[in-house]
């Protein structure tokens, strides 16, 4: 999996844009939202509470994918539905029950799970708006807004993976906790903070704690 902007001909909607800075400020909310606490080097999460117990309590729901239910990929989000309905989130289900494992399979699981959360709160709420005013009539016609244009005539900042992926670190791993060990290196911070190692060096490259050669 990438966790920058790659696949250009993917198809997506363009999003509003975002800064990193505005991302960061929003990952800010969101963990001290979902519970989570941090130290250099450190997030303090029960990731059991947090996918049982904390996301219910928001309206955000994470399921096990059935066969073929999404195609392949590594999660997905649904934005169907009016706006203060309830989220779903599909996993597949190695990935759904991995989330709460320690070690490798268990960082990547929650890399793509924090990137589904963020989808669900930056652009769920924007496309069941979208899709409301669009039908004027109450109907919530969701395809007409998904898969617009391709991912490599968006500029990073409206591309919605790149925003989710964006916010999906500043939630789990914000500047706070990364720039006083950030000589450490991505690989050996990123059990700490419970993500792949790969994850965390994108994040830390977004945030220019590290340069592209690390």
């Amino acid at each position: 999996m990438s966790f920058e902007l790659s696949f250009a001909d993917e198809r997506v909607m363009r999003m509003p844009p975002m800064s990193v800075a505005s991302l960061e400020a929003l990952g800010s909310e969101l963990a001290a939202a979902l519970g989570l606490r941090f130290a250099p080097g450190r997030a303090f999460v029960d990731w059991s509470e947090l996918l049982h117990v904390t996301l219910p309590r928001l309206n955000v729901h994470v399921y096990p994918a059935r066969s073929g239910e999404i195609e392949g990929a590594e999660g997905a989000t649904d934005p169907t539905g009016a706006p203060g309905d309830a989220i779903y989130i599909l996993l597949p289900v190695d990935v759904n029950d991995a989330v709460e494992l320690e070690g490798r399979a268990g960082n990547r699981a929650r890399s793509t799970f924090l990137h589904e959360v963020s989808h669900a709160a930056l652009h769920v709420p924007l496309i069941r708006q979208w899709a409301r005013r669009q039908s004027g009539r109450g109907a919530h016609d969701h395809q007409k807004l998904l898969n617009r244009v391709r991912r490599g005539s968006l500029r990073a900042y409206e591309d919605p993976e790149w925003q989710a992926w964006t916010l999906a670190g500043c939630i789990i791993a914000p500047r706070s906790a990364l720039e006083p060990v950030a000589a450490r290196g991505p690989e050996r911070l990123a059990p700490g903070f419970g993500v792949s190692g790969e994850f965390l060096q994108a994040h830390m490259r977004r945030l220019k704690l590290i340069g592209e050669g690390r």
